[in-house]
């Protein structure tokens, strides 16, 4: 086949054109929330960065690299996007959200591949139109915002980008190999495409369950090669056997790990209850949004205590079964359709099931949107005798997903517009009260700061010890003290929120750089500091030592209370305990710091010993440390009259 030149140039100028005006139209759809400010996590992962200003050497990067704090396979490779852009911008955080936009642009061109190669596998006429058109509105659809502009979730966008990625050379080596091809070239991509994804969030572990999808319902009922076929089904049935085999193992070994329902407000039963109600509502919000509901302030989002109750629960239930039935009956008429919504539930599986994450969150859409697009398309795509009208109401759709985008960034513009666009849906959003709390506080404006925390404080329900933990840094800001009525009600709040740990861990991170940065050194706040740690010592000694183990992050910021209060003895008993129980290097350095500043210098000693032969490859503040510890510990011993 001989291939005109001109046709050839053409094609590059007009994919040239179309690449650049999407890149245009995709910047200017999110450019008003490029300047919003840091929101949740994202000033964890700040924080996390900031190691990077004093000392860019390995051991901080890796000690980066392998944060706990970021997932439990760490995701090496969006931290590494992350330190990339601190190291560049200085730690300006436009950036971080321009780096976004833009991996959300190399998104849509994945879903452009992904799309086009099982296009062309069903041999559908006008393949590239009609997966550009579906990448198109992909691109545009509002409920993607949430994911793009809040900085943190750039992990579900690289574990979306390199899975699409895998997915679409898994077809078009599937395609070679259809031809009697080797493909090794797809082959070799598709695997690295599968550790990258790997490298950057947990959900990657869904590629074996999508690729059994495409295999059932578009590769394999294709095949014409029948010795092929019998060989991809051989292949298909040791990938299941060898998967539920590995998920038996994880649920036995691990389940405790994943089902950690303790640190929740609700139980197992009432999460696998509220789900289907919650798939309802990403069902709602993709295709059909409400700009109100979209954001990441989901935290009030009602459980479903039964099948009656809230009302919703039983008929989204039988939705989402009357779904998989219609999908089960349509495989073989509308393939796309059927494949579109198998998709869609295995990319909500590991997130919207069993498994003790929070109830809803919008980010977990990015990836499964794509098959809802795909099953739409499935359904029209056989429709011969309105082409022209669907084709007009796609293309209105498409224009006015992209102007609800468009508003839906501007809500991500500045704290105000969140909060009057918020507030009105979600009154009873921790995380919300929270983050105008705390941001009006950051910006002086302390009537609106403090009409917000006592709100919190008023608000019923687990958050409330969280809620004071709060109230308590903002008092702190405002160089007052906390009522002696505090305590008390404090101490009670403190057994109410056994169930929501990790809300309580991040407000205690927050409050100790108040204390770092403003000095509140008092007898109301070392008595705030003295309840903390009474709490959780009376509440870890009732429960298995591993669950002390798992919540080491939030006893070492109990700690670091207790030290920024001077309360020496008891943060020492504390440090103490995290360093013996689960070797966490910053409690061994905290520790030893704490020993010498307490004049404990053989102890001290004995501490940076056990420092140094655990923890072989510190990084470089670290070293500095212990190296400064060392030089104390040298000169008391040896020269002890010119210790102050």
């Amino acid at each position: 086949m001989i291939t005109n030149p001109k046709s050839v140039a053409w094609r590059y100028f007009l994919g040239t054109g179309v690449a650049l005006l999407t890149s245009a139209l995709v910047y200017f759809l999110y450019w008003p929330g490029v300047y919003g400010p840091r929101l949740l996590d994202d000033d964890s992962v700040l924080k996390i960065l900031l190691a990077l200003q004093q000392h860019r050497d390995w051991g901080t990067a890796k000690m980066i690299l392998t944060d706990g704090n970021v997932g439990s396979a760490h995701r090496p490779l969006a931290m590494l996007t992350f330190i990339a852009n601190f190291l560049i911008s200085g730690g300006d955080f436009p950036p971080f959200k321009l780096t976004n936009i833009a991996i959300h642009l190399a998104c849509g061109c994945a879903v452009y591949f992904f799309l086009l190669q099982i296009l062309r596998r069903l041999e559908i006429d006008h393949a590239r139109t009609s997966a550009l058109f579906m990448s198109l509105l992909w691109l545009c659809l509002p409920i993607q915002v949430s994911t793009v502009l809040y900085v943190v979730q750039r992990m579900a966008q690289l574990v979306t980008l390199f899975t699409l990625l895998c997915l679409g050379f898994y077809v078009l080596w599937r395609r070679h190999l259809s031809q009697g091809q080797r493909a090794w070239g797809s082959l070799t991509a598709c695997l690295v495409s599968a550790v990258l994804a790997l490298l950057s969030k947990e959900n990657a572990a869904l590629i074996a369950p999508f690729i059994l999808t495409l295999e059932f319902f578009i590769l394999l009922p294709s095949e014409d090669n029948a010795a092929l076929r019998r060989r991809i089904t051989h292949f298909c049935i040791g990938m299941t056997i060898i998967g539920v085999a590995l998920s038996a193992w994880i649920l036995i070994y691990h389940g405790h790990a994943l089902m950690h329902y303790e640190t929740r407000d609700f139980t197992l039963t009432q999460r696998l209850l509220t789900e289907p109600r919650v798939l309802i509502d990403y069902l709602h919000q993709i295709f059909l949004p409400d700009l109100a509901e979209i954001g990441i302030f989901h935290d009030d989002y009602p459980a479903s205590i039964s099948l009656w109750h809230p009302w919703t629960t039983l008929p989204a239930l039988l939705t989402l079964l009357a779904l998989a039935v219609a999908a089960w009956l349509a495989r073989r008429r509308f393939p796309l359709f059927a494949f579109g919504v198998a998709f869609f539930a295995v990319g909500q599986s590991m997130e919207s099931s069993f498994i003790s994450l929070e109830l809803y969150f919008d980010h977990r859409n990015y990836l499964p949107s794509v098959g809802l697009i795909l099953a739409l398309f499935g359904l029209l795509h056989g429709v011969h005798r309105h082409r022209r009208l669907i084709l007009t109401v796609a293309l209105v759709y498409l224009l006015a997903m992209a102007l609800l985008t468009r508003f839906k960034a501007a809500d991500f513009s500045s704290l105000d517009v969140m909060m009057f666009t918020n507030l009105p849906r979600h009154p009873h959003s921790h995380r919300l009260l929270s983050v105008i709390t705390e941001k009006s506080a950051y910006e002086g404006r302390w009537d609106i700061a403090n009409f917000y925390a006592r709100k919190m404080l008023d608000e019923p329900g687990v958050f409330a010890a969280t809620s004071y933990i709060e109230y308590f840094g903002l008092l702190c800001r405002e160089d007052r003290q906390p009522l002696p009525a505090d305590l008390p009600a404090f101490a009670h709040a403190l057994d109410e929120q056994q169930r929501s740990l990790s809300y309580m861990t991040s407000s205690l991170d927050f409050i100790n750089g108040i204390f770092e940065e403003h000095h509140c050194q008092s007898p109301g706040f070392a008595a705030y500091a003295r309840t903390m740690a009474d709490w959780q010592w009376n509440y870890f000694a009732r429960l298995p030592r591993r669950e002390r183990e798992n919540n080491w992050s939030l006893r070492l910021y109990i700690a670091q209370a207790l030290m920024d209060q001077q309360q020496w003895p008891q943060a020492e008993a504390m440090y103490a305990d995290i360093w013996q129980s689960h070797i966490v290097s910053i409690a061994g350095l905290d520790l030893a710091q704490l020993q010498c500043k307490m004049g404990q210098y053989d102890a001290c000693a004995r501490t940076l010993h056990d420092i140094a032969t655990t923890q072989t490859d510190a990084p470089a503040f670290a070293q500095n440390i212990m190296q400064q510890l060392a030089r104390e510990i040298y000169e008391h011993q040896h020269h002890p009259a010119r210790q102050k």
